[in-house]
C-alpha cells in the first residue's frame, strides 16, 4: 500500500507512468541488490529535482551520464607525490 501511495503521489506531481515504469526498469537492470522501491523512489526524485518529465528525456540524460567519463579519487599517497 505504501509503495502504491508513492506512485500515486507522483502521478499527481505530474510525472507521467511511462516514466515511473522506465524508473522500475533501471532497478531491475541494476541488479538484484537494487530490487526494492527505495531505489525507485531515488532514481524518481532525481527526474524530478532536475525537472525531467519524459521517459526520452531521462533516457537521454542516461546516455549523457554514461559517456562523461568518471573521474578517479587519488590516493594520500598519490597526492604528496
Amino acid at each position: 500500500p505504501l509503495t502504491a501511495e508513492k506512485v500515486h503521489g507522483y502521478l499527481d506531481e505530474g510525472l507521467p507512468a511511462d516514466l515511473i515504469r522506465w524508473a522500475m526498469e533501471q532497478a531491475v537492470a541494476a541488479g538484484s541488490d537494487k530490487l526494492n522501491f527505495r531505489y525507485v523512489d531515488g532514481i524518481l526524485r532525481r527526474l524530478v529535482t532536475e525537472r525531467i518529465m519524459s521517459r526520452a528525456a531521462a533516457e537521454a540524460a542516461a546516455l549523457a551520464k554514461a559517456a562523461k567519463p568518471k573521474e578517479r579519487a587519488l590516493r594520500p599517497a598519490e597526492v604528496w607525490k
